[in-house]
């Protein structure tokens, strides 16, 4: 099915992003259930083309490096946001990763987000979808903008996709409480292991 035919079967509206609500709230986990990535009607076809194609490129590298064919690229997990938006700013320098928060409707949660920006496009890879910053912006709250340069940076300090910010002033602990690597060669060698699989599996599908 062509990138115009996926287009069509998800047309994105400010009504359509607001559903994003009951998901993150677990009240409807099949709003974004299949392969399909929605756009919104604004979105150009080099855009859709761009994001379709890449992502079923990143799709083959995730299933062969963890080794698996039930990891895809639009797996959902707890933080499954940071891995998909990181891994796509490191294979397209065009993109800038964007971590910020989706604030509950009572104002005393947030849900700490990775996403991806081009200039006034929005691609939501943990949501499959592509909209206008605008809009997307009512709904999630920008707070760190890195471009792959930056991001590398971070990510040698880490050795994981993670909420940078936040994640390295609390010296990393995951959610079940163990020390990731911090500041460490170890960090960095487990970055540059994911940075080296990546960039070699990205010459061999784009010319």
């Amino acid at each position: 099915m062509d990138t115009l035919e996926k287009r069509s079967l998800k047309q994105l509206d400010r009504v359509a992003v607001r559903k994003l609500w009951p998901y993150f709230t677990q009240e409807d986990l099949s709003i974004y259930d299949n392969g399909y990535i929605g756009f919104h009607p604004e979105i150009t076809d080099e855009i859709i083309e761009e994001i379709t194609s890449l992502t079923e490129i990143l799709d083959g590298f995730m299933q062969q490096y963890y080794q698996t064919a039930q990891i895809d690229y639009h797996h959902q997990s707890e933080r499954g946001c940071h891995i998909l938006s990181g891994i796509f700013c490191l294979a397209n320098t065009s993109w800038q990763l964007v971590q910020g928060t989706f604030d509950f409707e009572d104002k005393s949660n947030h849900y700490y987000h990775s996403w991806l920006k081009k200039g006034n496009v929005i691609f939501d890879p943990a949501m499959r979808v592509v909209t206008l910053e605008s809009l997307y912006e009512e709904f999630f709250i920008r707070k760190y903008t890195y471009s792959k340069e930056q991001m590398i940076s971070l990510f040698e300090q880490t050795g994981m996709f993670t909420y940078y910010e936040e994640d390295l002033k609390d010296g990393c602990v995951n959610p079940i409480g163990q020390m990731f690597y911090y500041r460490t060669e170890n960090a960095k060698k487990a970055a540059h292991e994911i940075l080296d699989q990546l960039n070699q599996f990205l010459q061999t599908k784009i010319k």
